[in-house]
């Protein structure tokens, strides 16, 4: 499943935003080059956690990926929003 999902970031030239007036818009290359080093590092991660490799910091690793990709994705657009309704967090 993991390498399916390379493949795609790597084969198709968009990128999916439902929330947008136009949801599926043209992805650059250089645009996609932080998705390729973040699959790159995560393959890398997999890949020596199956060869039991350090594996408890194999999977310390995987679990810092998973918490930089919620913090950039979920966290990081919605904090501007946080802060208007919230104004003590200024």
């Amino acid at each position: 499943m993991l390498l399916s999902q390379v493949w795609f970031n790597l084969l198709a030239g968009i990128q999916l935003q439902p929330t947008q007036a136009i949801p599926i818009q043209a992805w650059g290359i250089f645009e996609r080059l932080p998705l390729f080093i973040a699959n790159g590092v995560g393959l890398t991660l997999v890949g020596l956690w199956i060869e039991q490799i350090a594996p408890f910091w194999m999977a310390l690793g995987l679990l810092g990926l998973v918490l930089i990709f919620g913090w950039v994705k979920y966290v990081l657009p919605n904090i501007e929003a946080w802060r208007s309704r919230n104004p003590s967090l200024r």
